[in-house]
């Protein structure tokens, strides 16, 4: 059992728990940062220089089934349509 400096003691009013400081700092969010992870940008950059799969994948030594899980999670992130759409976003936004 623990000392009873060491037990839970509730607050005794909300000031109490005011006065605390938060543990955490709130993350500030860029809305124009790209969602993808640097190696999603670097699919996208490679897709758009007209490599296939394949060819990513030998590129930068994954699978093919790898490199098809990023293009995959490139249109899930960004809520666009197809590839397509995702090269044109991206050239937007100097992603590439």
């Amino acid at each position: 059992m623990l000392p009873l400096a060491f037990s839970y003691a509730p607050f005794k009013s909300t000031s109490d728990a005011s006065r605390l400081k938060p543990t955490e700092t709130p993350r500030v969010v860029d809305l124009n940062a790209s969602p993808m992870t640097d190696r999603e940008q670097e699919v996208v950059r490679l897709v758009a220089s007209g490599l296939s799969s394949k060819q990513i994948a030998q590129e930068l030594n994954l699978s093919v089934h790898t490199v098809h899980t990023h293009r995959k999670n490139i249109l899930k992130k960004t809520q666009l349509p197809n590839i397509n759409a995702v090269i044109r976003w991206a050239s937007k936004k100097h992603l590439i």
